[in-house]
């Protein structure tokens, strides 16, 4: 046996007794790492704060009863508080969040302009995006100033202006800006140079009359499907990215096939859609980008956040949406991703352990991204926001759909459980 099927083999009796642990705070979606990042916490919180009931008010959201009240003074000027005359989505949403850490965050324009993005047009003096890959920009990550927004490397951020009107205001400074945040999480992301992930066009051809729950899990299973085909060019671009550092022929092709998987996916969940009642189509032009010029840490960094973690946390909430949904269809589909997502997540593993041969600073790389990503899980950088496909709510077990704190949970299995097991798997430790 070599070592890529050591990997796989490992890997995948890992993840199945991590998926049957965490089940049950998966189906509760309300898990939530402690302060010790203690994945325990996660499942033994879970049925508790399930029983408060779903108008529970979440970390900084007022509950649904109180969303359209007069602010408070305090919730007037909070940065993550709901705020009358924002959008229900503050500009620059993207559909993909759902599920993903989110927040807000306010900070002076000098420490904001690192993270601008390329040269899109300022707003009110400040940047209007902002990537999680220009923290290489910033002379001093660990500056206060800079707790209040994710340093992945998937996040992206938005300018809000309504925010930031009220934020000066309350501050008498007028080099306040803020942001609204999240860190794009679908699977593995095919992500620009900038940061920011690309995304296929999708349209609807054709609805029937369904109920708003069986339409709001079609919208997202569309979603899905817009994830799904940018993995298949991310898994292609990532083969190009590997091919400096000579990888074995079996990794490559195993690599490709990841990508033929990611089409079959595509198709899956528009077929999810379809028995949903909503028909709809992918764009089918490729989302082509030229390799990243990575060196061995820089890939290892890439391939660990896109690869070991995205595609585990994946495979994790996959599984417990199959083992919750009522319907067959929709469950035997969301089992088969469940069991690719699951070998992909394997085969970010054995890339680096490739990598990682003759190289310390690969192991240095994973360890500075685990630390990264437990500091993600641990802290209350994420908003638990309502479903964007109103007047559903956010969480559709029965459909397969599960809510965003299912993703956190299994998020915390990945940072606190199964990634830093798999460092020793992979001689990374």
């Amino acid at each position: 046996m070599d070592d890529f099927d050591r990997l796989r083999l490992v890997f995948a009796h890992r993840i199945a007794r991590c998926a049957v642990a965490l089940s049950p705070a998966l189906l509760h979606g309300c898990g939530r790492p402690s302060a010790s990042g203690n994945v325990e916490a996660v499942r033994a919180a879970a049925p508790a704060e399930a029983s408060a009931g779903s108008r529970r008010a979440t970390p900084g959201k007022a509950p649904p009863s109180q969303a359209t009240r007069a602010p408070t003074p305090e919730e007037r000027y909070d940065r993550t508080a709901p705020i009358p005359g924002d959008p229900p989505w503050v500009d620059g949403y993207n559909p993909e969040e759902e599920p993903c850490p989110s927040d807000n965050w306010c900070a002076p324009r000098a420490a904001v302009e690192p993270l601008a993005v390329g040269n899109e047009p300022s707003r009110m003096g400040c940047p209007a995006r902002l990537a999680g890959t220009s923290f290489r920009n910033v002379e001093n990550p660990e500056d206060p100033v800079y707790r209040g927004i994710s340093h992945d490397g998937a996040m992206m951020a938005a300018f809000n202006e309504n925010r930031t009107r009220l934020w000066r205001e309350r501050e008498k400074k007028d080099d306040i800006c803020c942001y609204h945040w999240f860190e794009y999480c679908s699977g593995r992301p095919m992500m620009d140079d900038a940061g920011r992930p690309r995304l296929p066009r999708a349209e609807a051809t054709g609805r029937a009359r369904v109920t708003a729950d069986r339409r709001a899990a079609a919208l997202a299973y569309v979603e899905d499907a817009r994830a799904e085909w940018a993995a298949v060019w991310a898994f292609r671009r990532a083969v190009e990215e590997l091919l400096p550092f000579d990888p074995p022929l079996r990794l490559r092709r195993a690599l490709r096939r990841a990508a033929a998987d990611e089409v079959r996916h595509t198709r899956a969940c528009l077929a999810a859609a379809a028995h949903l009642g909503l028909s709809a189509r992918i764009d089918p032009q490729p989302l082509t980008l030229p390799p990243r010029r990575l060196d061995a840490r820089g890939l290892a960094r890439a391939t660990f956040l896109e690869g070991a973690v995205a595609e585990g946390v994946a495979a994790l909430v996959a599984d417990g949406a199959a083992s919750a949904c009522a319907d067959p269809v929709l469950a035997a589909i969301l089992r088969r991703i469940a069991a690719d997502e699951a070998e992909h997540a394997a085969l970010a593993w054995a890339v680096l352990h490739c990598l990682g041969r003759g190289r310390p600073e690969v192991a240095e790389a994973v360890h500075a991204a685990l630390s990264d990503v437990q500091a993600a899980a641990r802290g209350p950088l994420a908003e638990v926001r309502p479903p964007r496909h109103e007047p559903a709510p956010p969480h559709l077990p029965a459909l397969g759909r599960l809510g965003p704190a299912a993703h956190r949970t299994a998020l915390a299995a990945v940072a606190f459980d199964l990634a830093p097991a798999m460092l020793a798997d992979a001689e990374l430790a």
